[in-house]
């Protein structure tokens, strides 16, 4: 009956409201699902369109929209649900398998998504902890405090990743992120003159080529290109000396 009277071939707007108010009467009608599911359709169908330009009853438009934030409430509940016992199955699992690596990153990778960096810095300095030589763990680390501006911080975990490798066989690409992110970070706390000598050090890891490929944003590829121009330019001058 729904589909014969408000079906796919109607007009767009005639049936979004057609959906709202489907929404509204099968949530009298305890039939949560779905009142839920006409309230995406129309949700679908009307886009980036505000529902305010609908010609509808300000009370079903009220009623309708005092819906849209009860099953977000609900949808955000679960999600936090579900979080909570992905977390805690994760810690539970680190327990009893501490040497797993993969499982770490597993959870920061998780305490990211939901944005909660104070535990995700704790859980990488706990695999370091146990693993020593993880590179990955100082990487990401170190990437955690260079968006958070913390750039002293940053840098010590870059220059540990330097000397972990010393004896171990590791992927170029990673060093030569690592070195950019090195540089940048004391470049940024205002001690130019040693981001220009940590440059001579490093700059086999990178290649021009290599810093327009790479993961840094524009602002940090700028930055880094300024750091090697002012090197060349330097080296020059001390040449024609």
């Amino acid at each position: 009956m729904e589909i014969a009277i408000f079906g796919p071939l109607g007009e767009r707007k005639l049936r979004v409201k057609a959906y709202i108010y489907l929404s509204i009467s099968h949530y009298y009608l305890e039939n949560i699902e779905k009142s839920e599911k006409h309230l995406k359709d129309a949700e679908n169908l009307m886009g980036n369109e505000e529902f305010t330009s609908l010609e509808i009853a300000k009370s079903a438009l009220s009623e309708f929209q005092e819906l849209v934030n009860y099953f977000k409430r609900i949808r955000i509940q679960k999600e936090g649900t579900e979080e909570l016992a992905l977390i805690k199955a994760l810690e539970m699992k680190i327990k009893s398998d501490t040497q797993n690596t993969a499982l770490y990153f597993e959870l920061f990778e998780l305490y990211r998504k939901y944005n909660n960096l104070r535990a995700g810095k704790k859980i990488l300095n706990k695999l370091i902890k146990k693993n020593p030589s993880e590179v990955k763990g100082y990487y990401l680390l170190g990437i955690t405090y260079y968006k958070e501006r913390k750039y002293k911080d940053a840098e010590k975990n870059f220059v540990k990743i330097f000397e972990v490798t010393e004896n171990i066989r590791i992927d170029k690409n990673l060093l030569g992120e690592a070195g950019a992110y090195l540089l940048l970070s004391t470049y940024l706390q205002g001690d130019r003159k040693r981001a220009l000598m940590l440059f001579a050090g490093l700059m086999n890891y990178l290649p021009e080529e290599k810093i327009s490929s790479s993961s840094l944003n524009k602002k940090d590829k700028v930055i880094l290109q300024e750091i090697i121009e002012t090197y060349k330019r330097k080296s020059e001058t001390d040449i024609s000396k």
